[in-house]
């Protein structure tokens, strides 16, 4: 009768009494002990004492800017690119891009296989020059963002980054029969899509390190993120209007005036965000360094204790010899 009294209280508080309730009848509970195993979730407590429990903390940080919504909400993006961002596209490729990184990712990554095959297929020839280069580099860009993973997805809640690698994704699909045109579109996606991927690295580590110029480093990285969407609504303005001659202006909008602009638009933000990405990375480089330093510096004190000891236990033998040494004459 005692047994489902045992049973119950144990799930909602493992810290409670009943171990107390154990004691008179320590040879029939003794037997329960296995079922006190479903409870040694306690042995993590052990882990959140040491770097097991800590690994993850700094890997996803919850940021406090989500700098692509401010992009996305600012005056310079407009009401009316919003609007046309937040619209269906004619392709169904594109519109099965997801909103998650894990998504887009696996779309971009699917659509620039088979594009290349179909390069393949009509250039055979001059496939490994440009168009392989360009898969490659744009293959690249969606891996990086998928070793990030979580790490986007909370740097980027709302999905807005999705907007740009569908512009990636739409681009592939343009690819057709003619090659100078093929080539211009492989360079203007895979522009876009390391663009994306490096800022995905970038704005993982500002989220993650304390710098004094956190805010204008921040406004800068928002700045380059809507130089993208304004860039993104001009593709997708071309793909909605109701031409006759919809794809051409389409390949002009992606490869043309609209992508220069882009360029040129970021410069300066672009700029100062590497400088300071590439001198966070040699800090964190030299504070490596220092931090093996100082573990080989605390590997050879204990070489040296290990020594010292090693010297004293043999002058400590050496006198308990001499001491059987007289003990056994006399």
């Amino acid at each position: 009768m005692v047994k489902p009294q045992d049973d119950t209280p144990h799930p909602p508080e493992k810290p409670s009494p009943v171990k107390v309730k154990a004691k008179p009848a320590t040879t029939t509970k003794a037997k329960k002990t296995p079922s006190s195993k479903p409870t040694k979730p306690k042995p993590v407590q052990a882990k959140s004492n040491g770097v097991a429990a800590a690994k993850p903390k700094p890997a996803v940080v919850e940021p406090k800017r989500n700098l692509w919504e401010e992009a996305w909400r600012s005056v310079d993006v407009g009401d009316a690119n919003r609007k046309r961002l937040t619209q269906k596209w004619q392709d169904r490729n594109v519109n099965r891009i997801g909103k998650l990184p894990k998504e887009y990712v696996e779309g971009v990554m699917n659509l620039t296989k088979s594009k290349l095959r179909i390069h393949q297929e009509r250039w055979p020839s001059k496939t490994k020059g440009n168009a392989y280069d360009r898969a490659s580099s744009i293959l690249k860009s969606v891996m990086t963002v998928q070793a990030l993973g979580d790490v986007v997805v909370k740097s980027d809640p709302t999905g807005y980054a999705s907007i740009a690698w569908a512009v990636v994704s739409f681009g592939l699909t343009l690819i057709q029969n003619n090659q100078e045109r093929m080539q211009r579109i492989w360079e203007a996606s895979e522009y876009l899509a390391v663009l994306l991927a490096r800022y995905s690295r970038i704005e993982a580590l500002y989220h993650r390190v304390q710098v004094s110029n956190a805010a204008e480093l921040g406004d800068a990285i928002v700045n380059v993120y809507i130089c993208i969407l304004q860039y993104s609504a001009k593709v997708k303005q071309s793909v909605t209007s109701k031409r006759l001659d919809r794809i051409i202006q389409s390949f002009k909008s992606l490869t043309q005036e609209p992508l220069k602009d882009l360029q040129n638009a970021i410069q300066g933000s672009d700029e100062m965000v590497e400088k300071w990405f590439r001198q966070i990375m040699a800090e964190q480089q030299q504070s490596m360094f220092e931090t093996q330093e100082e573990e080989m510096k605390q590997v050879k004190k204990i070489q040296t204790i290990l020594g010292d000891v090693n010297k004293s236990t043999s002058l400590i033998m050496k006198g308990i010899v001499k001491i059987d040494k007289t003990l056994s004459a006399t």
